[in-house]
């Protein structure tokens, strides 16, 4: 089951969850039943690497304004309190997995925009090395 948390409890959640944290921001009507779901599924099948939440959208204006967040359905990864990634739009279990598993692609996102920019790259996240060495980010 996946618990839906406030701004506050998520705060604490992320100040003191030594595992990677993915919240996913959605709202609560029909539209978006078929992502708590897949949400639902990537808690159970990842409940001892992760924890998965779902914030409370009741405080959606809080938790735009404090992360950033412009539309629903989110989805944001924390390690150790800072945001790693996030994915915005409906999601499958593999756009789910493919944030999860960042750290086995980080080279992936050391690549420059074809702007000419220098891209930062994003933080890979520990603990999950050996599963799904077969899949590829699509």
């Amino acid at each position: 089951m996946i618990h839906t948390i406030t701004p506050t409890e998520f705060a604490s959640l992320l100040r003191t969850e030594k595992r990677p944290v993915l919240a996913g921001c959605l709202q609560n009507d029909p539209l978006h039943a078929e992502q708590i779901e897949t949400l639902q599924y990537v808690a159970e099948k990842f409940t001892n690497q992760f924890s998965v939440c779902l914030l409370d959208p009741e405080y959606f204006s809080e938790f735009s304004r404090t992360y950033a967040i412009a539309g629903t359905p989110s989805y944001l990864l924390f390690y150790l309190g800072e945001e790693k990634t996030r994915f915005i739009g409906f999601a499958d279990e593999l756009n789910l997995m493919n944030i999860l598993l960042i750290d086995e692609y980080s080279d992936l996102d050391k690549l420059e925009p074809a702007f000419g920019q220098y891209c930062t790259p994003v933080h890979p996240v520990p603990g999950l090395s050996g599963l799904f060495r077969s899949w590829k980010r699509q």
